[in-house]
């Protein structure tokens, strides 16, 4: 790795450090890289036909993440050494930030490298000089990138709907089920839960035992006696009382939320006896 942007066998801008920021954008995470560097001094003779060396853009990436969008600047060598900085951005969609999360060390830290290209402009004419540089972002640097970024991460389960795991017997189930989130996407509520109770009254037939009476929902110690299995067809139970709310004001219409929770169980029981 150097630090040095090159021009005509010699370096005209050290770059000094790297930091990394973060701000939100619409649908993605904006990542700053702040670059801070030195030119370099030059001496300059005022009647030579040569133009001093300058930077004119950069840009570059961040590597196997995303590309950094150039910057036009003026990073101009002359007598002395000249402080210079300039923010590059890039965007990450979610499922980067969740890779980059997924990549860090044990004790929390990211090692990300930083290629910087810059345009310069010099007595040929322009030309290009890049830079590898480490960047090393601890546990808390991303804490605060998190933040920044204001970031919402969302996870989710693949749900067979058709094929594969989900012939006979969990065939018809499943398609009940897709046919369920098929009314989700068009808003229709009751519909979905409708759907949702025929998927359930399909599983119904699969499941490894009966639910527990009703009753027993009440008596505290049968209740806690209920093996895993027990406990599992009690809950499939629960989901399907629940699916009766579809057309029923006496209960309480369907509405979205209530239904995409609806939807999103009776999915995760299914992909239950499909994983079996």
């Amino acid at each position: 790795m150097h630090s040095m942007f090159m021009c005509e066998n010699r370096g005209i801008a050290s770059v000094t450090s790297v930091a990394l920021r973060g701000r939100p954008g619409k649908g993605v995470s904006v990542l700053i890289v702040q670059v801070d560097a030195f030119t370099q001094p030059l001496t300059v003779v005022p009647t030579a036909p040569n133009i001093p060396p300058r930077i004119v853009a950069i840009g570059g990436r961040v590597v196997a993440v995303a590309p950094l969008a150039p910057q036009h600047v003026f990073w101009q060598c002359v007598e002395h050494a000249q402080t210079q900085s300039v923010q590059l951005e890039t965007f990450l969609s979610n499922a980067q930030v969740r890779a980059l999360d997924e990549a860090r060390g044990g004790k929390g830290d990211l090692e990300l490298k930083v290629s910087l290209e810059a345009q310069v402009w010099a007595r040929n004419g322009m030309t290009g000089t890049s830079i590898d540089l480490p960047v090393n972002v601890t546990a808390s640097d991303w804490s605060r990138l998190l933040s920044e970024w204001e970031f919402e991460d969302r996870a989710t389960f693949e749900v067979p709907v058709e094929g594969g795991r989900v012939g006979p017997p969990l065939d018809k189930a499943a398609a009940f089920v897709k046919a369920a989130l098929d009314r989700v996407e068009h808003r229709q509520w009751a519909d979905a839960l409708t759907q949702c109770r025929e998927a359930l009254d399909e599983l119904q037939k699969v499941q490894p035992g009966p639910a527990p009476a009703w009753g027993d929902w009440a008596d505290k110690a049968k209740r806690e006696a209920w093996g895993l299995v027990d406990r599992l067809v009690a809950a499939q139970a629960a989901v399907r009382h629940m699916t009766h709310a579809g057309p029923h004001a006496a209960i309480g219409n369907a509405d979205e939320q209530a239904v995409r929770l609806a939807v999103t169980m009776t999915a995760a029981i299914l992909r239950y006896y499909a994983s079996r």
